[in-house]
């Protein structure tokens, strides 16, 4: 679940704030947060309307490939079967 997911990546010692959000566009929080770093998976690199707003407050904004067998919907395939 999504609070779990929070819990682990906040228990990292390099990770100030963890937030997520149910907007189709996150630029307005992402507005006040002002993050170094924002992550996206790489499936949204083509259409990410955030970059330029993560890159104008001096954020990186990095993507990160999938892993099979990893995403929440696919374990819960697995243990279903």
């Amino acid at each position: 679940p999504l609070s779990e997911r929070v819990k682990l990546m906040s228990d990292f010692d390099f990770v100030d704030y963890v937030t997520w959000f149910d907007e189709e566009d996150p630029r307005e929080i992402l507005q006040v947060i002002s993050p170094d770093v924002h992550v996206n998976g790489i499936e949204y690199q083509e259409s990410c309307i955030e970059k330029e707003t993560v890159e104008q407050l001096g954020g990186k904004l990095i993507f990160v490939n999938r892993i099979d067998g990893l995403s929440t919907s696919q374990i819960i395939k697995k243990i279903k079967i």
